[in-house]
């Protein structure tokens, strides 16, 4: 299973890709991140600079955000390994 934290390290892309209900976050605090052609390149420790915002407020929301969408007692996918585990 992915791990659900942030790293200032990634890219606005990398999060809006593995986590999509991060977007509104991301349009909240600077709403250019969706669609714009730097978000591939652009670290979560950049964009507050380019937004003018708070970092430590905006990696917050972003992992409230990732929080409260990850439900670990929601039914997943069986993994490889459980599945093999079932076969005779």
């Amino acid at each position: 299973m992915e791990p659900q934290t942030l790293s200032s390290h990634l890219t606005a892309a990398e999060v809006m890709q593995r986590w999509p209900a991060t977007v509104p976050v991301f349009i909240r605090y600077c709403a250019a991140c969706v669609g714009c052609p730097f978000a591939p390149f652009e670290s979560l420790a950049e964009i507050p600079a380019a937004c003018g915002v708070r970092l430590d407020d905006f990696i917050r929301e972003l992992q409230q955000t990732i929080d409260s969408t990850y439900n670990p007692t929601e039914p997943t996918a069986i993994s490889q390994q459980e599945e093999t585990s079932w076969q005779i």
